[in-house]
């Protein structure tokens, strides 16, 4: 039923409000003897008629309230049943009801009407007031009748009264509370207060339920993120829907004037749908100064572009002044209405009449900072107490005092020198520690520039290995090459090797490697042989020379 398509298919064919009523009541007065036993449907023979799709028969409810056998198997036939316990249960019966309204709930929108009926029928019909009152008014009709059942079947007045408490026990423990932390367990959603108020002559369509003015304030709980529909009804001549007000709470409507609205709450809510006589609104038109450096909201609504034209009815409406960064509100001007707190951001405009509301700002001076590193990866720049730069960074900031910046130079590169655009440094630009005055506003360019190292190799022409702890190695030392392309021989006069390496931190210590290294060269002239690449070269380089092993 995820598939729009195969869902209204469904609902072509099956009413689905009859279906979620049958599963809402049955489940809220705990029936203990359907789906498996006293279930009935029908439809009309007419296709063009409203009753050709199928819909459910309320059939044998006496084993409901804690009373009776329970038939179908329920989980918890008490008070404090859960609202979900049927779709909990298979194939009751074998008919296909149950498997029939889980699929339907895949669907987003019926899920949303499931929900939004619970609350709907728990919120009037399913009152605690409402259902004393209904079993009141059934025991006066049944009461008179009662002798003449005792006189035929048995019992007494007293055991009937008693199982009338019981009933109305039942209510008590179930209504309201019960039933709503019930759906909280089952459906995972969080409750909140809906209060409907209604100004004049006129009534507002709650999902299913009509709201007249003799019922309000009325005040239900529905539940947070599932959409609610409001709809204001005209019933009364020369009265017509006017706006909608959000009285209290955290709603923003998207047109006040559009009588059919969809809204979905985060908390509790007020509101009230104005009725009367249609009163021509007030033309107001919203700046921004200067131009482009804020917004305004206007009752949560960002407005825009400015000069903006809003048609507004008399009576009050919250502002909000939103500067873009480095821009602070200011104030705020008008002609004709007034504003409450024209110094705060936030603010409370009256209307009664046309005019111009502007919104001033004022410009809070800074530094755009940018730092680079060329080439990138070439090291890092300190910027005290702010970052550590490798390749590019900006920040923009109120100048509070000099910058200090220090340049640290990656392996096989050398700082250079520092280029600045934009501020004046007070130390000099080829130290790698650098401190700059700030201009007050602006922007600044900090550079640290650093250049290859050079390759250097530093090779000694005489070792003695003989473990006295002085001179017991050879081997190439220098700078700007690794291990990538290395070779290290060394040669006896006779052209033999008697130590190779391509480990640069490997260094001879005079053994001849032909046996393995188990013996050691004797004294005397060698010769050696490196190749090397520049780290930051192509390709390697060799290099030669002699040495004297002296023991």
């Amino acid at each position: 039923m995820t598939v729009q398509a195969n869902y209204e298919q469904a609902v072509s064919e099956l009413n689905e409000m009859s279906l979620i009523d049958y599963f809402i009541l049955n489940s809220y007065v705990v029936c203990a003897d359907w789906l498996n036993w006293n279930t009935a449907w029908w439809r009309g023979r007419n296709p063009d008629g409203d009753g050709r799709r199928w819909r459910y028969v309320l059939w044998d409810l006496d084993n409901t309230f804690g009373h009776g056998a329970n038939y179908t198997g329920l989980p918890d036939t008490g008070s404090e049943a859960d609202p979900c316990n049927p779709e909990n249960m298979g194939d009751v019966g074998g008919q296909g009801h149950i498997p029939v309204l889980n699929a339907l709930m895949d669907n987003d929108d019926f899920w949303a009407t499931y929900i939004n009926r619970w609350a709907d029928l728990g919120n009037t019909h399913f009152t605690c007031e409402n259902m004393h009152a209904v079993l009141d008014s059934m025991i006066g009709v049944i009461e008179p009748e009662m002798p003449r059942q005792f006189d035929r079947w048995g019992g007494d007045y007293d055991g009937w009264m008693s199982e009338v408490q019981e009933m109305h026990d039942f209510i008590d423990e179930r209504c309201n509370e019960t039933v709503l932390s019930g759906m909280e367990d089952c459906y995972d959603v969080e409750p909140v207060d809906l209060t409907l108020l209604i100004d004049g002559c006129g009534e507002v369509e709650l999902n299913s339920v009509d709201i007249d003015p003799s019922m309000v304030p009325f005040t239900g709980w529905y539940f947070a993120g599932v959409p609610i529909s409001l709809e204001a009804e005209e019933e009364c001549e020369g009265a017509e829907f006017l706006y909608w007000e959000v009285v209290s709470g955290d709603l923003v409507i998207g047109d006040i004037q559009d009588d059919i609205i969809d809204i979905e709450l985060t908390g509790n809510v007020t509101i009230m749908a104005h009725f009367g006589e249609p009163v021509p609104p007030e033309a107001l038109v919203f700046e921004v100064e200067p131009p482009g450096t804020g917004t305004i909201a206007l009752d949560g609504l960002v407005l825009g572009p400015y000069p903006d034209g809003v048609e507004l009815f008399d009576g009050e409406y919250d502002l909000m002044a939103n500067p873009i960064p480095w821009w602070n509100f200011s104030h705020w001007t008008h002609e004709a209405n007034s504003i409450v707190s024209d110094q705060e951001a936030s603010a409370v405009l009256y209307v009664d009449t046309g005019g111009a509301v502007t919104a001033h700002f004022e410009y809070v001076e800074h530094v755009d900072l940018v730092v680079e590193v060329e080439p990138a990866g070439s090291g890092i720049v300190k910027v005290v107490n702010r970052a550590t730069v490798s390749d590019y960074w900006t920040d923009s900031f109120v100048v509070n005092g000099p910058e200090a910046f220090n340049a640290v130079a990656s392996n096989d590169w050398k700082f250079s020198h520092w280029e600045i655009q934009g501020a004046v440094s007070h130390t000099n630009v080829m130290s790698s520690d650098l401190g700059v005055e700030m201009p007050a506003d602006g922007g600044v360019q900090v550079v640290a520039h650093f250049t290859e190292q050079e390759l250097q190799l530093y090779v000694p022409n005489a070792f003695s290995p003989n473990n006295d702890g002085l001179n017991d190695a050879f081997r190439p030392l220098g700078q700007a090459f690794g291990a990538e392309d290395y070779s290290f021989q060394v040669f006896n006069r006779w052209g033999e090797v008697v130590f190779s390496s391509v480990d640069p931190d490997e260094a001879w210590l005079g053994q001849d490697q032909r046996a393995d290294g188990e013996h050691y060269v004797k004294d005397g002239a060698y010769a050696w042989s490196v190749q090397v690449r520049w780290t930051h070269g192509k390709y390697p380089e060799q290099f030669s020379g002699t040495l004297t092993v002296v023991r």
